[in-house]
């Protein structure tokens, strides 16, 4: 029994919404207690000065497994023992001028905290500090660029600070600057010189294999090609100057922007763990859209999961249950949820409620297809944390797809199914926490609307996880049968 409130409201400068439910859980057995499950998740979210300024607040409460080895199958249903309880609040201030033909500026200032009942079992410093974990999470950015690179002089810079302050290991700082200047030379051939550094604080649980983890810089130069006033390509070549070793390499940043439909950008360089890269591309037509996503960041792994997570081509509206038969494509890829919506999305790779840092490298590829009757959607992604304070690494590959067919104005057909592949490996090549292995799940749900305020939902669901260095595995194949009625 899940009574859930929903509490929203929009205008065209403030919109707020607030979800609060409270799930009962009732078994048969006398081997589990009853259980009660607490969460919320509401937001504000205040637009002024022709949407330049933008003030956010989040915050939200979950139950979560207590560790991602087992986050694919466990739930609160069949796992109540190992669930967690966490909470987020986020704060952003944004403000952006556009306005000048010469001139772009953006600022961003945040604040965050998460917190979790206990460390997740999978991966801790000492597995006997299972005690209350809250992380702060504080951080600002500064961009200013010139407005087009197709203009004889032109420059773009960055400026980005972010603190983690971390209840039992120490607390982690970060700065990092770059700067870019470019000169006519010949033709659409302009002479780029370009200078980056990065300042970490000093960490006594850092491994050794990253010998530039404090001060990190690099110069150097290059051609850019500026292909149009949207588009352009360098390559540069750097140098890597610190106390501990002169590298040289090459890199490259791009954006190419061919018609109204394809956007690229992305750009291939250095930091103290080695090569970094950032790819984004979006392929957007009227009722088909795609994209891929290739990034890196260092942070705690509590800290990182205060962010937003979720991924998804399709947004689902505050007040519904969240499913692909209620859900829409959002006009843009530059969409921004409003206060209550949330993306829909089958699995996302999870997070341990752990405070140790991590440089993390995800790369997704997304598909959505919405014309008729017919909703599609589908993620192929990989995401690899390499542990800063051990010498380990996680490696979770992942596939997911869903379809729903609209029979009718009141019955629906959704068919869901994800698979995953997760590796947990120390440098020794031991495996620690679950070891690794396959998980697989698909679903079948059935879905009529009775009457404007009732809606049933009949589902079949088959879970399948095994654990290739245990040989333990788990299945379960569960029927549900539920009634979401509003009013």
């Amino acid at each position: 029994v899940s009574p859930t409130l929903d509490l929203f409201y929009n205008s065209s400068v403030f919109s707020s919404a607030l979800q609060v439910q409270n799930q009962s859980v009732v078994y048969r057995d006398s081997q589990r207690d009853d259980i009660n499950y607490l969460t919320y998740n509401g937001g504000n979210s205040l637009r002024m000065l022709n949407d330049n300024l933008s003030i956010d607040f989040r915050f939200a409460q979950d139950y979560r497994s207590s560790g991602t080895s087992a986050s694919r199958f466990q739930d609160q249903i069949n796992s109540p023992d190992n669930q967690i309880k966490s909470k987020s609040e986020v704060f952003n201030i944004g403000y952006e001028n556009d306005r000048l033909d010469w001139f772009v500026l953006k600022t961003n200032i945040g604040a965050s905290q998460t917190s979790a009942d206990a460390n997740s079992v999978d991966v801790v410093l000492d597995p006997n500090q299972l005690s209350y974990l809250s992380n702060k999470n504080y951080s600002g950015e500064f961009e200013f660029q010139s407005r087009d690179r197709s203009r004889k002089f032109f420059w773009a810079g960055q400026l980005s600070t972010n603190k983690i302050d971390r209840d039992e290991l120490a607390d982690f700082d970060t700065e990092r600057g770059s700067l870019i200047v470019g000169f006519p030379f010949f033709a659409n051939i302009a002479m780029v010189a370009r200078g980056e550094y990065e300042d970490n604080s000093d960490n006594p649980n850092a491994t050794d294999i990253y010998s530039n983890y404090q001060s990190y810089r690099t110069i150097g130069g290059g051609l850019e090609w500026q292909i149009s006033q949207y588009s352009f390509w360098n390559v540069t070549f750097n140098k890597v100057n610190n106390a501990n070793e002169i590298t040289e390499y090459v890199g490259t940043e791009f954006r190419f922007v061919p018609s109204r439909h394809t956007k690229i950008t992305g750009s291939l360089d250095r930091r103290f763990f080695g090569r970094t890269a950032e790819l984004t591309a979006n392929y957007e037509l009227k009722n088909f859209k795609m994209e891929l996503k290739l990034g890196d960041a260092v942070g705690s792994l509590l800290s990182l999961s205060a962010d937003d997570n979720q991924v998804g081509l399709f947004v689902c509206p505050p007040g519904v249950t969240p499913g692909l038969d209620s859900c829409f494509q959002p006009p843009t890829s530059q969409y921004q949820p409003q206060p209550g919506e949330q993306y829909y999305n089958i699995t996302i790779p999870g997070d341990d409620l752990s405070e140790l840092l991590v440089v993390r490298r995800l790369v997704s590829l997304q598909i959505g297809y919405d014309f008729n009757r017919l909703k599609l959607t589908g993620t192929i992604g990989q995401r690899k944390d390499d542990f800063l304070e051990g010498r380990q690494t996680r490696d979770d590959r992942y596939a997911t797809i869903a379809a729903n067919w609209q029979l009718n104005q009141r019955n629906s057909l959704t068919l869901s199914g994800n698979t995953s592949r997760q590796e947990n490996k120390s440098e020794s090549g031991q495996f620690f926490g679950f070891g690794f292995g396959d998980s697989d799940s698909g679903s079948l749900e059935w879905s009529r609307q009775m009457n404007r305020s009732l809606t049933g939902k009949l589902t079949l669901k088959r879970t399948l996880a095994v654990d290739d260095l245990t040989d333990k595995s788990f299945a379960e194949s569960r029927v549900s049968l539920g009634f979401n009625y509003t009013f």
